[in-house]
Formats: C-alpha cells, structure tokens, sequence
C-alpha cells in the first residue's frame, strides 16, 4: 500500500515538473479598467462600461513591449449577477500573447449597504516566439543549430 501511494505522490510531482505557469500583460493603471484583475466585478454597478488600455513602454527602443487591452462588463437586468469580457494583446519584441477571456460575476446582498460578490474568469491564451526576430552572436554553434 505504501508503494502506491508513493507512485501516486512521484507521478503528480513529475507532472508538475511539465506544467507552465501563467503570465499575463503588464497593466500599471489597473485602477482605470480593475475588471482586468477582478472579475466579481462584473455586475457590481447597474450599467455596463466598455474600457480599452493602451500601454506602450519604452518609447523610442526597438521591439518595445505593446499591451492593448479591450473588456466589457455589466449587469444581468432581472438577477443579481453579471457578465463580462477582456481581449488583450502584449508583444515584446519577439515574443505575442494574445488573450480572450469572459467572466461571470455573482453579488449577494448582506443588507443595504453591504455587498459581497465573487466572480469567475475562463479563457484562452495565445503565445507565439517570432523566431525570424532573434539572432545568435555564433551562427556556427552545435548547440543551437544542432
């Protein structure tokens, strides 16, 4: 028994060792579109607001990170929850992350003026290498070439 358990333990340690965490755009001004980090945000306010992120850093390089960022978010009219959606895009030099996501958000009212709300956000992400931007000092180089 305690062999399986052991096997068990070993395979989901080495599963890990193949998994990939997640990264997402760099926002500085979250507090302008906070449905980016919070999605029980979404159906907190009784309108719907439509926000779009421009960032671009390092004006004047080659290859400056870009992020653009595009979300809606609102209420359900006749129930106490919302609906919501980003598309973003970020390249940096070489490298392109494309993202589209939708979230739901639920909100319980404690009483008057309190309210609590949670919120769940699904999507897909896109991430690309442009090898045709990178270049090597060595182009005679085993390692890489072989």
């Amino acid at each position: 028994m305690k062999k399986r358990i052991f096997t068990g333990i070993s395979l989901l340690f080495m599963a890990g060792a193949f998994l990939a965490g997640q990264q997402k755009p760099l926002t500085t001004l979250f507090m302008t579109n906070p449905f980016l980090i919070n999605p029980a945000l979404a159906g907190t306010h009784n309108y719907f607001q439509v926000i779009s992120n421009n960032r671009f850093q390092w004006i004047g390089f080659t290859d400056a990170p870009i992020t653009n960022t595009l979300s809606v978010y609102g209420p359900v009219v006749k129930y106490p929850m919302g609906w919501g959606a980003s598309i973003s895009y970020d390249v940096t030099g070489p490298v392109s992350i494309g993202s589209i996501s939708g979230a739901y958000g639920y909100k319980y009212s404690i009483n008057e003026d309190m309210k609590i709300s949670a919120g769940l956000n699904l999507g897909i992400m896109q991430y690309k290498i442009d090898f045709s931007k990178i270049s090597f000092q060595d182009e005679n180089d085993p390692l890489v070439y072989g």
